[in-house]
């Protein structure tokens, strides 16, 4: 946003500020497309985490627990809370609403669908973040070069 670097590779959540050009120095230039990938067993490989919260659901809960954590992910996932959710500056897993809302990201975001690949059941997730955020902020301040 600063005009600072050619290329980022971010979670389309990110992606709004960069084309306001109230903030953006780069609004008029900024384009979106697949993330790269790298070559594994010879092939080419863009897996990518999908990102965001997810809902974590746990057994031990009583029934009732159970029964309306169920009904708040089926309301959350219904496509006219996603839809709602998208025209307050968020964005839907669901192809249908992903297909109609005018984000200039969202061709990209649908290709980038079948990359996706859950990786938050795995213990080191926790700290990657942590890390991705203290190398983009050290990389932004002048600390790192980028």
């Amino acid at each position: 946003m600063q005009g600072r670097v050619a290329a980022a590779a971010q979670w389309a959540d990110f992606a709004a500020p960069v084309i306001d050009p109230a903030p953006s120095k780069v609004a008029g230039s900024t384009s979106f497309g697949l993330q790269p990938g790298n070559i594994r067993n010879g092939k080419l490989d863009r897996s990518a985490n999908p990102g965001g919260q997810l809902f974590v659901l746990t057994i031990w809960n009583d029934a009732t627990v159970v029964a309306e954590s169920l009904d708040l992910v089926e309301w959350w996932l219904s496509e006219a809370t996603q839809i709602a959710a998208v025209k307050a500056g968020g964005r839907s897993a669901l192809n249908s609403v992903i297909d109609n809302s005018r984000a200039p990201w969202n061709a990209a975001y649908r290709q980038s669908m079948p990359c996706q690949r859950d990786l938050w059941h795995l213990p080191e997730i926790f700290a990657m973040p942590t890390r991705q955020q203290d190398a983009l902020d050290h990389a932004s301040t002048g600390q790192i070069s980028a």
